[in-house]
């Protein structure tokens, strides 16, 4: 997963989307957490957790990691 600041996005300057592998836009980070997140992107990826009935879970990596992370 791969996660891109949109500043240009005319519903949220903050907004981050969050993109597959093939470049496929899945969603966005929760409005509430694009602020911190977006200022502690510097890999910008994240890890792919587990499907829900909402979307998925994902979990931001800032150290370039591909591990799973726990779930808290």
């Amino acid at each position: 997963m791969e996660l891109r600041r949109e500043p240009k996005n005319s519903a949220d300057s903050r907004a981050i989307g969050v993109y597959s592998m093939r470049d496929v836009h899945i969603g966005y980070i929760q409005a509430e957490y694009a602020q911190w997140i977006g200022g502690q992107i510097a890999v910008e990826r994240a890890i792919f957790q587990r499907a829900a009935t909402f979307g998925a879970v994902i979990r931001p990596t800032f150290d370039g990691s591909t591990r799973v992370l726990p779930v808290e």
